[in-house]
């Protein structure tokens, strides 16, 4: 088989990322199809007197790292469950 003739870490690293990116595409699912969204996710357009989201802000674990400092606005941990479902 192909992926037996890989060795272990770069296969636990693609699984890593291919869980990620998985992961991402289910936390954007979620924040669309909300019965109350918010702009809360990444991909969505902050409000007025936050700052502009940029790509770096959109990759996966990273992303929600980086949205921490939006936290005075949408409150203290909005960023842990998506961050953990990542």
């Amino acid at each position: 088989m192909v992926l037996s003739a890989i060795p272990l870490e770069f296969a636990l690293l693609l699984c890593f990322l291919l869980g990620s990116l998985t992961a991402s595409f289910l936390n954007l699912a979620i924040y669309r199809l909300a019965w109350n969204s918010r702009a809360t996710s990444p991909w969505s357009k902050p409000p007025q007197e936050l700052p502009p989201r940029t790509l770096v802000d959109r990759i996966p674990i990273l992303g929600w790292l980086r949205l921490r400092r939006e936290s005075h606005h949408w409150g203290k941990a909005f960023w842990v469950r998506p961050l953990l479902i990542e």
